[in-house]
């Protein structure tokens, strides 16, 4: 919503220009509502790099095929590889590398007190969907696990599984495996001053 908006007023902003204003002339617009929506949204930009510059400090030891760090529109994501936090065929208990990284994500959450932490298990596809729900709603609760253990508040932190029914690519390609079973920590940022700022 809050992409839209801003891509609206840039649109009614380049027709102004076409029509031979200056960046001068529609700077000078009152606008002070579009302003702030631009600052807040400068803002909660800084804070997305600034997190991702400090995780990719923290976990340079983490091949991106291991740990991968994303940004999206709300937020940005982690993927952490299945071969790197669990041992062939265990659910419960982290690999100590696993547990490496998630302590190095940690400290970096740990200086966000007030974001959300949203932990998502996936599968690679088998013959039993019910043992993949249960396998990546395992995991992700180990993975919260863990992360609480160093230090992060409970209250932040909620664990889900998805089970098979959101693959990377299908189960009969070669990289299935490698690829679909994956841990998921999505930290949304805080967009709700910016979207009140719109009301």
């Amino acid at each position: 919503m809050m992409e839209t908006q801003l891509r609206s007023r840039d649109v009614e902003l380049q027709r102004l220009e076409a029509r031979g204003a200056t960046p001068m002339d529609y700077n000078a617009i009152p606008d002070a509502q579009y302003q702030e929506l631009r600052r807040q949204k400068a803002a909660v930009n800084q804070q997305r790099d600034a997190m991702v510059a400090y995780l990719q400090r923290v976990l340079v030891g983490f091949p991106n095929e291991e740990v991968a760090i994303t940004t999206t529109a709300s937020g940005l994501t982690l993927t952490l590889s299945e071969s790197l936090l669990f041992p062939q065929g265990d659910n419960g208990s982290v690999y100590w590398k696993g547990r490496q990284a998630l302590q190095q994500i940690a400290v970096v959450l740990r200086d966000y007190p007030n974001l959300p932490i949203d932990i998502i298990g996936h599968t690679n596809p088998s013959s039993n969907e019910d043992i993949d729900w249960e396998t990546s709603i395992f995991r992700s609760m180990a993975v919260a696990k863990e992360l609480t253990s160093f230090g992060l508040d409970t209250g932040r932190v909620t664990a889900s599984g998805r089970g098979s029914n959101h693959p990377v690519v299908p189960a009969t390609n070669s990289r299935a495996q490698i690829v679909n079973g994956r841990t998921v920590i999505d930290i949304p940022l805080d967009f709700t001053a910016i979207l009140q700022s719109l009301d």
